[in-house]
């Protein structure tokens, strides 16, 4: 998708996020053999480093979901989505334990619980994905929620790094 982008004169940097599955390292290392591959870009050394644009392609800087430790996304929608439902959460946590899911990596694990969350949440229709939520913009997860503070932070400190102003 790097290589294939179209960027105007406009664009100041790309921002590429990843969840963080198990390892933050190998997820970084990845995110790197991403740019590497779309050829043109200069490759960050460190999450959050925004690397100078080349003469063909933006800026560009790599972060993981959730910041600073394994999961993904759908870890910290599952927290915002459970903040008022702590009897919900507590046997989403008792069927994890209790079934194979426990064995999965941190994202499937977040995944498997988000989605758990969503069925027990939406009687109208169980089978809706986090993608339906945030399109009908429904409040099942408020966006608001602490949760997502840090990718808030993230992305101030993103458009800072990038020279754009907020």
């Amino acid at each position: 998708m790097l290589g294939a982008m179209k960027f105007s004169e406009t664009t100041k940097a790309v921002l590429l996020v990843l969840d963080s599955c198990d390892d933050l390292k190998q997820t970084f290392e990845e995110a790197r053999q991403f740019i590497r591959e779309a050829c043109d870009y200069n490759l960050p050394t460190k999450v959050m480093e925004v690397a100078p644009a080349s003469l063909a392609a933006p800026a560009i800087a790599v972060v993981t979901m959730p910041p600073d430790e394994v999961g993904a996304l759908e870890t910290l929608c599952y927290r915002a989505l459970v903040r008022d439902h702590g009897d919900i959460a507590r046997c989403i946590e008792q069927l994890c334990e209790h079934s194979d899911v426990k064995n999965w990596g941190a994202e499937p694990q977040a995944k498997a619980r988000l989605q758990c969350g969503i069925a027990v949440l939406n009687k109208d229709d169980p089978n809706k994905t986090l993608r339906w939520i945030f399109e009908r913009e429904m409040q099942l997860i408020p966006i608001d929620d602490p949760a997502f503070d840090p990718v808030e932070s993230l992305l101030l400190d993103f458009a800072k790094l990038a020279g754009v102003t907020t």
